[in-house]
């Protein structure tokens, strides 16, 4: 009897079958369909912006998925670089991460444990300089200027709503960070006819947190 208790025991304890790592398994299936989605979602969109203007897409894994995005008449000098191209590309970023919101919010609905996802755009209306690593085979900014961008980029993830402790990322929105109010003039129109269809719930304006080295930002968020 002690035998077979054992059995028993050591049985449960096997990660592939055993019930002590069923919510283990659980979970890494979640994330791994979660990733998938969001990813081939992002392969998608790297798909759409090259019709509009060849450009330099790159999407990489931290504690989710970010993508970047480099565009312009330095990229592809025999080709045009028109403001349409560059209007048409934000529109479709933005499209992409509000179809991502939605599609990630109803399959978590069938997945166990629940995962929900945020979505975040950090907007740069200036240039930057960009140069390619032939070592890495990858594009990289330059330039100390050029490098603040980067900085902000990677700190606001987890950055606040001035005056209160609540994260601007939140679960079934798409936030969009800017310094300069003239940054987001474009996006408000494509914003303004999503919400007259309905496709977004709701736009609400936000004050942030100053970060280390960087004051003034702002945030809008779209609720799905």
């Amino acid at each position: 009897a002690d035998a077979q208790k054992i059995d028993l025991f050591i049985n449960n304890l096997n990660y592939d079958s055993g019930v002590a790592h069923e919510a283990s398994r659980n979970l890494e299936q979640a994330m791994q369909m979660m990733n998938s989605l969001v990813g081939n979602a992002f392969d998608h969109l790297n798909d759409q912006l090259q019709v509009i203007f060849p450009c330099y897409f790159e999407k990489f894994r931290s504690d989710g998925w970010e993508f970047d995005l480099y565009a312009g008449q330095s990229l592809q000098p025999e080709i045009p670089f028109k403001t349409e191209h560059l209007f048409a590309a934000k529109k479709a970023t933005l499209q992409k991460m509000v179809d991502v919101a939605k599609s990630t919010h109803e399959h978590a609905k069938h997945w166990l444990p629940l995962l929900q996802t945020t979505q975040l755009i950090f907007l740069h209306a200036e240039p930057i300089d960009v140069t390619f690593r032939t070592d890495e085979k990858r594009f990289d900014v330059e330039g100390s200027y050029n490098i603040r961008y980067q900085i902000i980029k990677k700190r606001i993830d987890k950055v606040r709503i001035k005056e209160t402790n609540e994260r601007l990322t939140q679960p079934g929105t798409v936030c969009l960070v800017y310094l300069q109010d003239d940054e987001l003039l474009e996006y408000i129109n494509i914003l303004e006819a999503m919400l007259s269809v309905q496709e977004i719930s709701a736009i609400t304006y936000v004050q942030l947190e100053d970060l280390q080295g960087v004051t003034g930002l702002k945030a809008l968020r779209i609720l799905i």
